[in-house]
């Protein structure tokens, strides 16, 4: 039998993880109704959500040939991991803004494909569309601009 070790892999882990939030917001948790939910709904629903999504991957695998497993470059996983550090440490000083372009230009900087370019337009439209969203949508109280640029 044909098995694709990775999507095996990858839907084991999103189903133990699916698990695992199920279970603690069911037994930790009030989950009320759909109309008064409690604070453990959410977190139940998607727990719900990811062992399906899981369990999908996993049965996809079934019946696909793999291909070797290669461990990607050490800059781009290094990048990825840097990203929400980045973001974090200059988030107050830097402001909303400047801290999301600079997260998102680390991040950009994972893939070795994307010309520079590239990494400029994602910047700008992933900053842009952030703002969009946390500070103006949801009026999140942080500044746009920081007290290290004022």
């Amino acid at each position: 039998m044909r098995v694709n070790i990775s999507d095996l892999a990858a839907g084991a882990i999103f189903t133990a993880f699916g698990l695992y939030f199920a279970i603690t917001a069911y037994t930790g948790l009030s989950i009320g109704t759909a109309f008064m939910m409690g604070p453990g709904y959410f977190p139940l629903i998607i727990g719900i959500g990811l062992v399906v999504f899981g369990l999908v991957i996993a049965a996809k695998a079934f019946g696909r040939t793999s291909e070797p497993f290669t461990w990607p470059p050490l800059t781009s996983v290094l990048m990825v991991a840097a990203t929400p550090v980045v973001f974090g440490l200059t988030v107050r000083g830097l402001g909303f803004g400047p801290a999301t372009a600079l997260a998102a230009f680390v991040a950009s900087l994972a893939s070795r494909e994307a010309s520079w370019r590239f990494r400029l337009l994602l910047t700008a439209g992933l900053t842009l569309f952030c703002l969009a969203i946390f500070r103006f949508a949801l009026n999140l109280p942080l500044p746009i601009i920081g007290h290290w640029l004022s």
